[in-house]
């Protein structure tokens, strides 16, 4: 049995407890009944108790299973049939209740391949997705022994560039120093005297003009 009732901590007896719930006194009335307030909270019962409607049926032994599901979110073409309730259904006579019922397991049966098909596309689609996640994993390893072996010619040519680089710096210097060491050369093969002038600045050489040189 299933009710929404909601126990306030108030002592009433079987018969007032279903009564209709009095708001401003309500030792004098039933218990207030559950909404469930949103949605979130509809659907949160809702599968909590169809869940535990398929444990007491396979406890059971029976094969049949609840779903508290949409037809649409089951993967379900069909239109929610009509409540007939039990006045509406004592009315109908024996004929339309044999049509119902053979209406009732075509839809059944329609509904199972559904399902099955359904079912079908949910494989195939994860195993679509498996193989993607498998190529994807291939190719992120691909570009991460790419990017390794690039970074190990990027290096390898970088330090190649800085030998060549102090290479030319070296033969730069060597060429510098060679330069120098011939005109060193040059200036000590000169004759003392040209040497000698050419060493002496103006103001010296009109000091010796002066002394009579």
């Amino acid at each position: 049995m299933f009710s929404e009732r909601i126990d306030d901590g108030t002592r009433r007896d079987p018969e007032q407890y279903f009564k209709r719930y009095n708001g401003k006194v309500p030792d004098r009335g039933g218990c207030r009944k559950d909404s469930m307030g949103t949605r979130e909270r509809l659907q949160t019962f809702r599968a909590s108790w169809a869940e535990l409607t398929n444990r007491t049926l396979e406890r059971h032994g029976h094969q049949a299973r609840v779903d508290h599901r949409r037809y649409r979110d089951r993967g379900i073409e069909r239109d929610p049939e009509k409540h007939l309730g039990p006045i509406d259904a004592r009315r109908l006579s024996l004929e339309n209740r044999e049509a119902l019922r053979a209406h009732r397991q075509t839809q059944q049966d329609i509904s199972h391949a559904q399902q099955r098909v359904s079912q079908l596309d949910i494989t195939a689609s994860l195993q679509a997705a498996i193989q993607e996640r498998d190529a994807r994993a291939e190719l992120t390893e691909l570009l991460q022994v790419g990017r390794a072996e690039a970074r190990q010619e990027y290096a390898a040519w970088k330090a190649e560039q800085e030998r060549l680089a102090l290479e030319r710096e070296r033969s730069q210097a060597r060429r510098e120093f060679k330069d120098w060491q011939h005109e060193h050369a040059r200036e000590h093969a000169l004759p003392e005297p040209k040497r000698q002038r050419e060493l002496d600045t103006p103001h010296d050489l009109e000091r010796d003009n002066d002394l009579g040189r």
